[in-house]
């Protein structure tokens, strides 16, 4: 074999050589960035376990026209009920989490005035919080019993009232939601004297659920 023939051979094994060490680094760095990436996708997913679930479910806006025919003379009150839900489930890292939270109703486009001299209460707001118990203090308005409805005089109120205030909410389940029921009712009292000063007048209102105080 002359002395080009196996310079030409040695050329071919280098260049085969280098071939395959190319190959070889190339897997091994694709394995190392395949291994990496699931690492990556294995950790978002334990990230996104220690994250807590809390929902505000507002309930029915509310909403009392006032009418001949929706308060016949001598007949029934006239109510109206939201049903605001909050529920919490823990994150499935520590199983554990409490919040505290907000509730406002926010009485909007209130048209009704007091028909009797004595400004007798007409809209009642009554609050029944999750354990069950009527609520009996809210700031700035008056908590009374009117023809034997319990609550608070709404009457001629406009803006927002504080239903709950910084309401706390635990979980100790990440499989399973803790659930607490608001129950928010309006009423309008049908007196016996004449109402008809306000036959025409409505009164609007939204229910407002936060994290944080507004």
């Amino acid at each position: 074999m002359t002395r080009i023939a196996k310079k030409r051979i040695l050329i071919y094994l280098a260049v085969l050589i280098a071939a395959l060490s190319f190959v070889l680094v190339f897997h091994v760095a694709f394995a190392f960035l395949d291994e990496n990436n699931n690492g990556i996708i294995n950790s978002a997913g334990i990230s996104s376990d220690v994250v807590d679930e809390l929902k505000f479910i507002p309930g029915d806006a509310l909403s009392i026209a006032a009418t001949s025919k929706t308060l016949p003379e001598l007949g029934n009150n006239l109510s109206v009920t939201s049903k605001p839900q909050v529920s919490l489930k823990a994150n499935g890292t520590t199983n554990e989490a409490s919040y505290p939270y907000y509730i406002y109703l926010n009485l909007k486009n209130n048209g009704f005035i007091y028909s009797t001299v004595e400004n007798t209460p007409e809209v009642i707001l009554s609050v029944i919080d999750p354990e069950g118990r009527e609520v009996t203090d809210i700031p700035n308005l008056s908590y009374s019993t009117t023809y034997g409805v319990d609550g608070f005089d709404v009457t001629t109120y406009e803006g927002l009232i504080p239903i709950a205030n910084a309401y706390m909410i635990s979980s100790n389940s990440s499989d399973t939601a803790t659930i607490q029921d608001w129950t928010i009712t309006l009423t309008y009292i049908n007196l016996t004297t004449d109402q008809s000063p306000n036959y025409g007048k409505s009164i609007n209102t939204e229910v407002i659920m936060s994290k944080e105080a507004l």
